[in-house]
């Protein structure tokens, strides 16, 4: 499913567009928090566990994206993405 939507950002942002994603840290963005984090699976986020260790921006860049800039604050996390602009068609005489 988070392939999917990454997917879909980027077939509908247009060229040269920003995509942002906006979630909650994963394992690594804050290493001190980094042993309990998979507690929050037991508030009501059961797929919580494979979000912390997917590779998000691995999923915005296979879709074509370009990465652009990612800030962590807190417990979030934003990461944004550039759709490239459309490359130029070399036309024969």
């Amino acid at each position: 499913a988070r392939a999917a939507a990454a997917a879909e950002m980027a077939r509908v942002v247009k060229p040269g567009g920003v995509v942002c994603w906006v979630d909650s840290v994963q394992r690594g963005d804050r290493p001190a928090l980094d042993a309990n984090l998979g507690n929050f699976q037991y508030l009501n986020e059961p797929h919580y566990p494979t979000y912390i260790a997917e590779d998000v921006g691995r999923l915005f860049v296979d879709a074509g994206l370009r990465p652009h800039e990612k800030h962590v604050s807190s417990t979030s996390k934003c990461l944004s993405f550039i759709k490239p602009e459309a490359p130029l068609i070399e036309v024969k005489a």
